[in-house]
């Protein structure tokens, strides 16, 4: 069994190695991944691993990203059929689109879309985009009831619907095993001061367009400002 793993990003997404590395040593599966470029943190663990990766360009915005987008999904089907993938898993909404297309034009058996969340398909160019290809893909795999519901009312069938929430290795945690950073000590704060936190990517206010939710304009995606506001 070969499985393919399609991920538009080269920072973060742990849970790919973690996927991988349990697909390779506990079923013996043959294990790739295709990643945007080769420095961060996910291509330094896919390295570490042993897990063999691939680079790709996955962006299609612009004139440019628009032009060659149709000559990169070919590319990139060839490689999956040169590499006969019985299984191809796309995640975010670039890689999801080109890694989709060229899978359904490979004809890999089993194609399947991790979807990590509701936002684009509350953005209207991103759902036009996503429902008049979502067909390609054997499972839409949902990372929580909303975004299912949101797949049913454009009318993808159940059968075509999984859900599957984001998993953590909980032992990472396990306050037995991980010294505390001890935040309320570097601060010279009291041992009982209630502490609040946030562990999240920044990102700039929304601008109003296709390609974003109405209810983001001028917001952070992640809301750092709601937690400050509080």
């Amino acid at each position: 069994m070969k499985v393919c793993y399609v991920i538009d990003t080269t920072v973060g997404a742990r849970w790919i190695c973690e996927q991988l590395r349990g697909l390779r040593d506990r079923c013996g599966f043959e294990v790739t991944a295709f990643i945007s470029g080769d420095r961060g943190s996910l291509a330094d663990e896919l390295r570490a691993e042993g897990i063999p990766f691939h680079t790709w360009k996955f962006g299609f915005t612009g004139l440019v990203g628009l032009l060659t987008l149709p000559f990169r999904v070919i590319a990139l089907a060839r490689v999956f059929r040169r590499e006969r993938f019985d299984v191809v898993q796309t995640h975010l909404f670039r890689s999801m689109i080109i890694g989709r297309l060229a899978a359904w034009l490979a004809d890999v058996p089993v194609r399947l879309a991790m979807i990590p969340g509701p936002y684009h398909l509350e953005a209207h160019t991103l759902k036009w985009i996503d429902r008049f290809t979502c067909w390609m893909d054997t499972t839409l795999i949902a990372s929580c009831e909303y975004t299912r519901q949101l797949y049913r009312q454009m009318g993808v069938s159940n059968r075509c619907l999984a859900l599957i929430y984001y998993g953590a290795d909980e032992k990472i945690f396990d306050p037995k095993k991980v010294q505390p950073a001890d935040l309320r000590s570097e601060f010279g704060w009291s041992a009982d001061t209630p502490l609040i936190g946030m562990v999240a990517y920044f990102y700039p206010p929304w601008r109003v367009s296709g390609h974003t939710p109405p209810y983001l304009y001028g917001r952070g995606m992640k809301g750092h400002e709601y937690l400050i506001r509080a």
